[in-house]
Parts: structure tokens; C-alpha cells; sequence
């Protein structure tokens, strides 16, 4: 069959095309995503962790004995003091947002308390130049 706004493709559901049925179906899809996203909350989260460090974020907590590599911090004293779990670091800043091919190697991963991986990520960042405003010449032009 063919879709009946695009007439291109061949029908997916309800006589559209997937590209047209998702269009006009957008809100209702969006809904039940959320929906799934809520109840499946474990689920989404190995998946984020796979795709960011190609395992569970426990395995690499686990090796680590759940401390800050850097500072010794636990995990109790992180969650009280950032209420949030610790941060995974990729050593060589290979991570998923690096320009370079990510690098989930298990040996380049360490675990790190929030201050920690703040102050190793603000070291790894190249320096920017400093912008100096050059004063006009009295009476010239720029």
C-alpha cells in the first residue's frame, strides 16, 4: 500500500507511512515513551550506562570498593554531601563526548567523588588565551 499523505512509501499504519504516522502521532509517542522511561527506570539507566562506559557503572564502583580514587571519599559521604551517586572518569578523556574514537576500556576508568572529577576535567581542558582589549590611540583611530 501507499501512504495516503505522502504517497511514497509503502503504509505502515492506519494507511501512513512510519515517517507520516510518527508525525502525526508524535504527542501520543512521546507520552508512552515517558510512560515505559518511568517504569523502566533501571533498565534505561544500564542502558545510558552501556552506551556511556560499555558496562554497568557498578562494576567500575565495585573494583573501586565504592571510594573516590582521588580523595577516599565514600559513598555515604557523597550522597549526603552531593545527594547524588559518584561520577565515572574516563583517564584519557575518551568519553562519550570526546572528538576521538570513546575509550570504555575498564583499566581507563576510575570513580570519582563530584569536586574530584570537576577539578581532573577543568586540568584535561586546554587553557583559552586570555582576550586583552587593546586601548584606542588618543586622538586616532582604532
Amino acid at each position: 500500500m501507499i501512504c495516503k499523505d505522502c504517497v511514497d512509501e509503502k503504509s505502515h499504519a492506519k494507511g501512513l507511512c512510519r515517517k507520516c504516522y510518527d508525525k502525526e502521532n508524535r504527542a501520543w509517542i512521546n507520552q508512552r515513551s515517558r510512560e515505559w522511561s518511568r517504569k523502566n527506570k533501571e533498565r534505561v539507566r544500564l542502558q545510558q550506562d552501556i552506551r556511556r562506559y560499555g558496562r554497568s557503572r557498578f562494576e567500575i564502583f565495585d573494583r573501586d570498593s565504592w571510594k573516590c580514587k582521588d580523595c577516599g571519599m565514600g559513598i555515604k559521604e557523597h550522597m549526603k554531601k552531593w545527594n547524588k551517586s559518584f561520577d565515572i572518569h574516563h583517564k584519557d578523556g575518551n568519553g562519550i563526548y570526546s572528538k576521538d574514537k570513546q575509550n570504555n576500556d575498564i583499566n581507563n576508568l576510575i570513580t570519582l567523588c563530584c569536586s574530584c572529577h570537576c577539578a581532573r576535567d577543568n586540568r584535561m581542558r586546554p587553557k583559552k588565551k586570555k582576550f586583552v582589549k587593546h586601548a584606542k590611540a588618543e586622538g586616532g583611530r582604532e
